[in-house]
């Protein structure tokens, strides 16, 4: 027995060497180990192990957590993406709602580590919450990858969540709240566009820069569900992955994927089906769509309360736009009949409904991979599908855009802007404009370029949006408008706008004028006395020959939005006589818009300097604090000088201010300085720089001063000449011209 034993004893030692050395003959490629240590875990609970990657995966292995660990070991023979859930025994729930981590696995010793209450679950993920910043993993190279590209695009998806979580708030506002107008919505979704569009751009480029492998695969393969994503797109990924030699099963998946993506992304054609309607008669799609209108495919069902909420909106886009050609086919994913019915009955839907009773098995959700309702279908009047996004205040803008606004009350005045700023980076532009007779400012954030703007716009205007180091300035109106420009503005491109055309059109007309006085200024304050005297001349007369083409324009459109903002902008620093006069020529329905109204007001301001009216008697402090009053002047000329230490043209103008004190200050003539600072030592600092010797008067409100407040100052410099008798005579004299009418009276 003994013998025996030994001899067993040797043979099974021969076994062990014959193993060892073949061993060192032929390594197996290593496998993976994943060692979790996950602090404050319930002690027993189980730990599963089961793909990410694929629909509906089962369990490869499972785990107890002991002492806050677990340990899986495998071999995988290419990297895939993994999940492992946490499953506590002390309370059943659903799936999702189980906590838990995704990774990517290959083979390699991986350490995860996390506290358990930082770690999230399924449905934390559809409520915006991203992975838990207390996790960490080591050991793959695979998830490091991936976490870079994460990295990068989670603002654009923490951007997305934000703006669609005020959507949401629009959509349902709290208790006691005022709904918001429709326009806000749009707004909103305008938003949403824009960063869906910057996170595709991401999405490419990344797949785009780095060499093809599993990790790109995956990421690929997600891309396919984006809602923005072309059959272009597709095709230009297929061609990254196709080449690759040694395809894993996630390069292998995203092709199958891709394949059945591309039959159905935006661009393609329909796929035709048939169904039944309610009586039982057959049905195909291609007996409506690809007819020559717009036609939307929208999916629901019975038992889907988001569905029955949004058919009153429905309804309602029904009655607005049917008539201008729009269709709408519902597709019941009800699989029983009379539920089906009777919900039609309930809400009384008056277009046509189908069904093949097959819920998520028909073939519509199926080969459109639908897996959730309401979900939408639009196909444009080719049968080509346009998005899958046409719900809500996404279907309400796509339909203005498509046929008009045939919107009630809070819509018919919308006014939605789209920029492309050629070269720009992501940055905060700003937008003046004016709503019921209020100046608002906007702040609008731009993306990759492009940025949306909506306001309520009852009457045509002209906006300002500041950029950088510069203004561009454009009209718009109610409806869709677009624009392009350089992210400097220039090259501005002004599409959708009737007042903007019309003042394109007018400033063409005047071009060879404004050329002319273009070439002009660099002129000006260089030369003789008589040549600049000789250049204000051809400088009058170019502006007398522009303000023609302006009045002959006013005088033949008197109704245009374009004309009411000529004699505004003539009424920024005109006067009286001469903007009253064709302020007069627009018609009584221009008075009355809001910039009408405005112009009206500002010619009772005018005609307070109006020429032949009496100066105010007005008091301001000198510089000494010493108040001086207007009146203590009365028997002289006086010019009285609005300017300011800040403005350049003023400070350029003093000069001949100067010489003008100088030539005539012993013939009955002063000059009262009234500057529109708001710090005293930078007047003075200004007065003594300038050499001004003249009685210097401010009350140091800036534009608020309260003489050129009473008086509409809006630029400077500008003056008032007064006679002796305080009697105004003549008003922004410079240049030469200021001399000509002082030699006139006084000499």
């Amino acid at each position: 027995m003994n013998r025996i034993n030994k001899i067993t004893q040797l043979k099974k030692a021969g076994l062990f060497v014959l193993a060892f050395c073949g061993a060192l003959a032929f390594t197996p490629p290593k496998g993976f180990r994943i060692t979790g240590n996950i602090t404050g875990g319930m002690e027993g609970m189980k730990v599963y192990l089961q793909y990410a990657d694929i629909q509906e995966p089962k369990h490869l292995d499972s785990a107890t957590l002991h002492n806050g660990h677990f340990v899986f070991a495998g071999k995988t023979i290419s990297p895939r993406y993994y999940t492992i859930t946490f499953k506590d025994t002390g309370k059943e729930k659903r799936d999702f709602e189980y906590k838990n981590i995704n990774l990517f696995v290959e083979n390699a010793d991986i350490m995860v580590q996390a506290p358990y209450d930082s770690l999230r679950s399924v449905l934390d993920g559809w409520y915006g919450k991203g992975t838990s910043s207390a996790l960490t993993i080591k050991g793959s190279a695979s998830e490091d990858f991936f976490l870079k590209y994460n990295k990068d695009k989670e603002p654009f998806d923490k951007q997305h969540s934000d703006l669609f979580n005020d959507y949401i708030k629009f959509l349902n506002p709290d208790s006691g709240a005022v709904k918001q107008p429709r326009s806000v919505g749009m707004d909103l979704c305008d938003r949403m566009d824009i960063v869906d569009s910057a996170r595709k751009a991401y999405v490419l480029q990344f797949l785009k820069d780095n060499k093809p492998n599993e990790i790109l695969a995956y990421i690929a393969t997600k891309a396919l569900t984006l809602g923005n994503i072309t059959t272009t797109d597709i095709g230009w990924m297929e061609q990254l992955f196709t080449p690759v030699t040694d395809k894993g099963f996630l390069t292998k998946k995203f092709l199958e994927d891709a394949a059945s993506y591309k039959k159905i992304a935006v661009g393609s054609h329909f796929v035709d089906f048939t169904m039944k309607d309610t009586s039982g008669n057959t049905h195909a799609l291609s007996e409506y769509i690809g007819k020559g209108k717009y036609v939307l495919l929208e999916c629901w069902a019975s038992w889907c309360g988001p569905c029955r909420a949004d058919i009153p909106h429905l309804k309602e886009i029904y009655e607005l736009y049917h008539p201008q050609g729009f269709e709408i086919i519902s597709l019941s994913l009800d699989d029983k009949k009379n539920n089906w019915t009777n919900a039609i009955d309930q809400e009384k839907m008056k277009w046509l409904q189908l069904s093949d009773l097959q819920a998520f098995k028909g073939g519509i959700p199926q080969t459109y991979h639908i897996n959730g309702i309401p979900h939408c279908l639009l196909f444009d009047p080719q049968g080509n599908l346009v998005t899958e996004n046409m719900r809500g205040s996404w279907m309400d803008k796509r339909l203005i855009a498509m046929y008009g606004n045939q919107f009630p009350s809070d819509y018919s005045y919308l006014c939605r802007l789209t920029g492309t700023l050629k070269g720009m980076k992501d940055t905060v532009i700003s937008i003046y404009y004016r709503q019921n007779s209020v100046a608002k400012t906007d702040t609008i954030n731009v993306r990759d370029g492009r940025f949306v703007w909506a306001a309520e716009i009852p009457e045509p205007q002209r906006v300002e949006v500041a950029l950088a180091h510069r203004y561009m300035s454009f009209f718009v109106e109610s409806g869709s408008i677009y624009l392009t420009a350089t992210a400097g503005g220039d090259s501005l491109i002004v599409k959708g706008s009737t007042a903007q055309d019309e003042a394109e059109a007018f400033t063409k007309s005047i071009k060879p004028i404004t050329d002319q006085e273009e070439a002009l200024y660099p002129k000006y304050g260089k030369g003789t006395k008589e040549e600049q005297i000789a250049l204000e001349h051809q400088l009058d007369e170019l502006r007398k020959q522009r303000r023609a083409k302006a009045n002959e324009y006013i005088a033949a459109h008197p109704s245009s939005p374009f004309s009411v903002s000529l004699v505004s902008d003539r009424a920024m620093m005109g006067e009286y006589n001469d903007v009253n006069n064709i302020y007069q020529k627009l018609d009584k329905s221009a008075q009355q818009t809001d910039q009408g109204r405005r112009i009206a007001e500002r010619l009772e301001l005018l005609k307070k300097s109006s020429i032949g009216s009496t100066m105010l008697n007005f008091t301001q402090n000198d510089t000494k604090g010493k108040p001086v009053q207007f009146s203590s002047f009365k028997g002289k000329y006086v010019l009285v000088d609005f300017w300011a230490s800040w403005c350049g043209p003023c400070r350029g103008e003093n000069p001949n201010v100067l010489k003008a004190y100088n030539q005539y200050k012993n013939k009955n003539f002063t000059v009262v300085g009234i500057s529109l600072d708001d710090k005293a030592d930078k007047w003075e600092k200004a007065i003594q720089e300038d050499h001004m010797p003249w009685t210097e008067l401010s009350d140091l409100k800036g534009w608020k001063n309260e003489l050129a407040d009473y008086y509409g100052i809006q630029g400077i410099p500008s003056n008032l000449l007064v006679d002796p008798n305080g009697k105004i005579i003549a008003k922004d004299l410079r240049g030469e011209a200021l001399h000509a009418k002082l030699a006139e009276v006084l000499n």
